[in-house]
């Protein structure tokens, strides 16, 4: 199986400040709940080192690479991945109201897992 990531650009009315990827950057509480009604699994996802198109950090105690950030499209969209003995994750993820919602796939362990986080300092989810 072939993974693919295709990016395409085009010119926005979104002001790029408002979508810097400094709105990434902090400690997030991540809701990795594997289905519903099972018990609540929380990770940390710490986002640092911000560029302009991109960042670095840790997801699932992993140091992730190729973060990387879309702004184009009126949203702040990002990708990386991390990588353990099952082999790679992909990531992607955008921001909103403050929540990032986001999804994994895994090839090696065969599984898509959505997920939402929030803020470590924000209890309210």
């Amino acid at each position: 199986m072939t993974f693919c990531l295709l990016a395409f650009s085009f010119t926005s009315n979104t002001n790029a400040q408002e979508l810097s990827t400094e709105l990434l950057k902090g400690t997030w509480t991540v809701d990795l709940t594997p289905s519903p009604g099972a018990d609540p699994y929380y990770k940390e996802m710490a986002i640092e080192d911000t560029g302009e198109n991109s960042f670095q950090g840790f997801f699932y105690d992993t140091p992730f690479a190729n973060g990387t950030v879309n702004t184009v499209w009126g949203k702040l969209y990002f990708a990386f991945t991390t990588k353990d003995g099952s082999g790679k994750y992909f990531s992607t993820g955008y921001l909103e109201d403050g929540k990032i919602y986001g999804l994994t796939f895994s090839e090696g362990r065969k599984f898509v897992m959505p997920w939402t986080a929030w803020r470590k300092e924000d209890i309210s989810k």
